[in-house]
């Protein structure tokens, strides 16, 4: 349970059901070189998405 001062840094955010159940899938199979998971959750693979997102469309 995160705290009320953790739970402020976070915002609910929308997708189609159809990305969320690919997004299921991704962040359950998906591994490390050591075999052990790379995401922790559904919101930390969203939030390295994003990240990436905006590296790649960044004005220079």
């Amino acid at each position: 349970m995160l705290s009320q001062a953790e739970e402020e840094k976070w915002a609910t955010v929308r997708i189609p059901t159809e990305l969320l159940e690919a997004l299921d899938k991704f962040v359950g199979e998906k591994k490390d070189e050591f075999g052990l998971p790379l995401y922790r959750s559904k919101s930390e693979a969203v939030a390295e998405a994003v990240k990436q997102f905006l590296k790649k469309h960044k004005e220079a």
